[in-house]
């Protein structure tokens, strides 16, 4: 299991193919669409609109019954995958992030329908990026070999943080609840704390330099922080 999805407590998805509905996991068919390729995040409004990005160029919608193929027009790999509600547009804005290290890569991809995307200007990333999160209309955020932002989808250029500005290593995940709510971490155990006005980073709270974190999440007053040290699984939980 690489990737979990909470709608609820008892609504949540262990990969495309395991299920808690609250009294039992149900496990599902692999899907042909999953055969050979690695499945690397979940994200949805229910379990009826799911989706599933991953190696290869994958992105697949589960409608409640099954899984579809929709054609990314890529053979990157897909990192990460964010929604959010665009209130000007009355819907939701969906993207993607792939990259490849061995290509020096990468693609901004909005999924406009179940089949159906948009390759959006990556002007201005930085070869390889793993990370996404935004505030449709307010900021947009793509981190890897550097925090990079814009204001709108519209926008030009990606603008990024200098060297040492606000990381000193490259960043693996971000996530956020509000544009001066965002929290990122990455290699060497950094992580960093946007409040709206300046970024904080916790080097000194968090002496752990040798491994690295890949995920984090943010709900109200507690963010989850997972990665490792040396050998060892480590998570992280600050609370607010």
């Amino acid at each position: 299991i690489k990737t979990v999805f909470a709608f609820n407590e008892n609504d949540i998805w262990f990969d495309p193919w395991f299920h808690w509905n609250g009294q039992n996991i149900q496990e599902l068919l692999v899907d042909p669409v999953f055969i050979g390729v690695g499945v690397n995040k979940l994200w949805g409004t229910s379990s009826n609109d799911l989706y599933a990005i991953g190696n290869n160029g994958l992105i697949a919608h589960y409608d409640g019954r099954s899984w579809s193929k929709i054609e990314s027009g890529t053979e990157l790999s897909i990192y990460d995958i964010h929604g959010a509600w665009n209130s000007k547009l009355k819907g939701w804005e969906i993207i993607a992030i792939a990259s490849s290290t061995q290509t020096r890569e990468n693609e901004v991809i909005q999924i406009q329908s179940k089949n159906k995307v948009n390759v959006l200007d990556k002007t201005g990333l930085s070869p390889f990026s793993t990370g996404i999160w935004f505030v449709p209309e307010r900021q947009y955020y793509v981190v890897g070999s550097g925090i990079h932002r814009k204001r709108r989808l519209s926008d030009g250029r990606w603008s990024v943080y200098g060297p040492g500005e606000v990381t000193n290593y490259a960043s693996s995940a971000i996530d956020g609840q509000s544009t001066n709510d965002i929290f990122v971490v990455g290699s060497y155990c950094e992580v960093v704390h946007y409040n709206g006005s300046t970024w904080y980073n916790y080097r000194n709270e968090i002496p752990m330099g040798d491994g690295a974190f890949g995920v984090v999440k943010l709900k109200g007053n507690t963010v989850v922080i997972g990665g490792y040290v040396d050998r060892y699984a480590v998570a992280l939980i600050g609370r607010r």
